[in-house]
């Protein structure tokens, strides 16, 4: 909806080309061509902010082209800009998007030295509403209005956070601590990871600088996309050495989520929990099925400390006669009784995350106590994670 172009950069052939030498990136949006515009929509800028990258590459001087094909430009600036934003209607039979193409092959195809190709392009980062505006409208499942309030809702939260003072202390407690990073593993095409050691979290004095160092790394990760169009980070939530003993704080991840969540949609590829029992798995999935197959009814597993009692979890289930409902709250208590203490640690955390996040984040849940498969979703060397004496040293190894 807020995209100025027809068309933009999808991919850079191999190679040392004009177009890496100018310094061309994925997802440029491509707004005029030899100085007359291509437009869907006018700029919401004064030129004079813009800063030209390209002045010369190979001898070509992008000003001296723009004043070659556009032959009144020397005597009529104002014309020429007027010309080079020119703001092309758009119809449902792609007719704007042919034209665009019909002029760039028709240049090409003349291969005159004196009016080479001239594309001017614009760069929008990951989180301008060129590029966002997909991510929040997916989120709310196509309905413009929702996702529109979502996104005016997330511009509040942006002037109301940033910046962040980094040297605060309560932040650099969780910097220094390592227990919220980035995780760099060299040769992965998979995207960075935001890695969470829980227990060091439950350790620190103060939980204050949790959430903004999580943005911290969250948006450090998102500024690197090499698509801005589609910005990705994996996390990885560390429960090794987790104890309920330590008074287990499901209310850190609900904290980190309640920022996340509504700020930040569409950019989770993927969370891999680990370690996490197969019974809670098992428990796990059966909320998930349940929360699928039951609209109408509320199920709020609470597991905490104050509801262990006598090595049983507890739970408080509300608002349901329903028989259906009855058999999976049945089927999940019956598994959650199998458990042992530290078990329901675990369980506390996948029930709660259930809570707390929408159906979208929920599928990308990977829960898990296989270390194969952490390093399959994670695109991480098992080998290597051996070497290391297990997962959290090989996060150690590779954190920043």
């Amino acid at each position: 909806m807020f995209n100025p172009a027809y068309a933009s950069i999808l991919r850079l052939v191999d190679g040392e080309t004009i177009a890496k030498k100018s310094g061309v990136a994925i997802g440029d949006a491509i707004v005029a061509v030899n100085g007359e515009g291509f437009r869907r929509l006018a700029p919401e800028y004064d030129e004079s902010q813009l800063e030209h990258i390209t002045a010369a590459v190979n001898g070509i001087s992008l000003h001296n082209n723009n004043n070659n094909n556009n032959e009144n430009s020397g005597n009529d600036d104002e014309d020429a800009k007027k010309q080079k934003n020119r703001v092309v209607s758009e119809n449902k039979n792609n007719d704007s998007y042919n034209l665009l193409l019909t002029k760039i092959k028709s240049i090409k195809k003349a291969a005159d030295p004196k009016q080479p190709l001239l594309l001017s392009l614009e760069r929008y980062g990951w989180d301008s509403k060129v590029n966002a505006w997909r991510r929040f409208l997916i989120a709310r499942n196509g309905d413009v209005a929702a996702a529109t309030k979502m996104m005016t809702a997330h511009t509040t939260w942006k002037h109301k956070t940033f910046p962040i003072d980094i040297s605060d202390k309560n932040v650099q407690n969780v910097i220094q601590s390592k227990s919220v990073c980035e995780i760099d593993v060299p040769k992965n095409d998979l995207p960075p990871t935001v890695y969470v050691n829980f227990a060091k979290l439950q350790e620190l004095d103060s939980h204050e600088g949790v959430v903004k160092a999580f943005i911290i790394c969250t948006e450090t990760l998102l500024a690197r996309a090499s698509d801005p169009r589609f910005p990705l980070t994996c996390q990885f939530i560390d429960l090794s050495n987790v104890r309920i003993a330590s008074g287990f704080r499901v209310d850190i991840l609900k904290q980190v989520y309640g920022a996340f969540e509504p700020n930040y949609p569409e950019t989770l590829s993927k969370m891999v929990m680990y370690p996490v029992s197969k019974m809670v798995v098992s428990f796990f999935r059966t909320v998930h099925i349940y929360l699928h197959m039951v609209n109408t009814h509320t199920l709020s597993l609470s597991l905490g400390s104050h509801f262990i009692q006598h090595g049983k979890c507890a739970s408080n289930i509300y608002t349901s006669h329903d028989n259906q409902f009855k058999m999976y709250a049945s089927l999940s208590l019956s598994l959650l009784w199998c458990v042992d203490m530290e078990k329901c640690t675990q369980a506390s955390t996948a029930s709660m995350m259930l809570n707390f996040v929408n159906e979208n984040t929920r599928k990308k849940f990977i829960i898990t106590d296989n270390l194969e498969k952490v390093c399959q979703e994670l695109g991480w060397d098992k080998k290597e994670v051996d070497e290391c004496g297990g997962i959290t040293q090989f996060m150690h190894r590779h954190e920043k």
